[in-house]
């Protein structure tokens, strides 16, 4: 495939436009790190973006342009934990099924380890990846968190340069 182009050539091409989520913050194809602290709310971010998609309810009080699916993909905190923030959150709401999730545990119950070496092969060839790749198959969603991605790619706590690795 071609890898570069004239100036004049870049710019005669035709690209999708970028499908817009969230006006002056979230769009299709973005990717987008939420870094910080242990237990300082990543979590609950990334989760309450999800519910706003979901719902067309604001974010940030930010409108939410169109209704978008997410998949959730808690690795680090314990099933039970996410559960009660996503009850606190939710209470009885109906999110149409536009927001699914899977677990840590749900991982290591169906066997499949967590992560990757990193720079070893293709990462998508890994069990960890194939099972993510099935699931975004099956809820194809619009937005993919992977909440912490250091366990996805056996790397360091908040180390931006995974991110790279995955896009």
């Amino acid at each position: 495939p071609r890898m570069f182009w004239t100036a004049e050539e870049f710019r005669d091409l035709k690209f999708p436009a970028q499908d817009v989520f969230i006006p002056n913050l979230v769009s299709s194809r973005d990717l987008i790190t939420f870094a910080g602290v242990r237990r300082h709310g990543k979590t609950v971010l990334s989760t309450n973006l999800a519910i706003a998609l979901a719902t067309g309810h604001s974010f940030l009080s930010m409108p939410v342009a169109s209704l978008k699916r997410t998949l959730l993909i808690y690795l680090e905190n314990d099933a039970r934990s996410i559960q009660d923030k996503l009850r606190n959150m939710i209470g009885s709401m109906n999110l149409q099924g536009r927001v699914a999730l899977t677990t840590r545990q749900a991982f290591l119950e169906a066997g499949v380890p967590l992560g990757i070496t990193r720079r070893r092969g293709d990462i998508y060839a890994k069990p960890f990846f194939q099972a993510v790749l099935k699931m975004c198959e099956t809820h194809r969603p619009d937005v993919v968190v992977l909440d912490n991605v250091s366990h996805a790619l056996n790397g360091e706590y908040n180390d931006a340069g995974l991110v790279n690795e995955l896009y």
